[in-house]
């Protein structure tokens, strides 16, 4: 009997439901919609969605694929870097259920993968996700081999507003909430000075080389071709302004500390 595979449009759809159930905005099956107890980080560490258990920071990187074949196979597996490269405690793969043939489940035990089915039609209870996300309490984690690395991948300071799966993200790299801190310095003052730079920790010379800062009165203010990284990062930008006093730099003492 051919088996069904469940439709999705995307790959992004399929991972926004996939992040709902995790964060308890959709019930899974006969279950009641609650969190499972997981952060969700789209686009990270080089994971279509990287997941960090609440209670002990546990990961889980997973890539996703509308069908479970060679390509999301050979993208989930460690790459030949040394043994101190950052990596998640798992590795698994979500794909539409009913996808896939008994090589592809094979392969994937071998390399100790764990396959996710999930499912955008439910009906008569049935479960959207299977398995279930392992326990910080199992002492054996049965379906979720671990692949034990030396460190956990470096988690953002903020959980990315960009939607997994999606073709070609914008990601919220270390790099860009940096970014973000000097334009939000630079919305609140209207200029920015070395010492921000300086302060923030990220080069001023890509500004100047890319023309997104010109010195107009001793400071830098906005160039012609200055990023909207508000509008890129809407929910983020936000957090990040919101917590400006925790991170923001001294105020430069009179006109010198605006020179460049």
């Amino acid at each position: 009997m051919k088996r069904t595979i469940a439709k999705f449009d995307s790959e992004a759809q399929m991972c926004g439901l996939f992040i709902d159930i995790v964060t308890g905005q959709v019930a899974n099956g006969y279950w009641r919609a609650k969190p499972m107890g997981w952060k969700t980080y789209a686009e990270t560490g080089g994971f279509d969605i990287l997941l960090a258990r609440e209670t002990d920071g546990f990961q889980i990187g997973i890539e996703a694929k509308l069908r479970l074949n060679d390509d999301v196979i050979m993208q989930i597996l460690e790459k030949g870097h040394s043994a101190a490269y950052p990596g998640p405690d798992c590795r698994a793969v979500l794909v539409p259920r009913g996808t896939g043939n008994a090589l592809h489940r094979m392969m994937c035990a071998r390399a100790g993968v764990q396959i996710i089915t999930i499912t955008g039609e439910p009906g008569g209870g049935d479960r959207l996700m299977e398995p279930d996300l392992p326990h910080d309490r199992d002492n054996w984690q049965g379906h979720w081999p671990e692949m034990l690395p030396t460190q956990r991948v470096a988690l953002p300071e903020f959980v990315p507003d960009v939607a997994a799966g999606s073709k070609s993200p914008i990601q919220l790299t270390a790099w860009k909430i940096k970014a973000i801190k000097i334009a939000c310095i630079m919305e609140r003052r209207g200029w920015v000075c070395r010492t921000d730079f300086k302060h923030i920790q990220i080069d001023h010379r890509r500004y100047l080389d890319g023309q997104w800062i010109v010195p107009v009165d001793g400071a830098w203010r906005r160039g012609p071709y200055w990023p909207d990284l508000r509008a890129q990062h809407p929910r983020n930008f936000i957090e990040i302004d919101a917590v400006y006093e925790k991170w923001a730099p001294p105020e430069p003492a009179g006109t010198y500390g605006r020179l460049l």
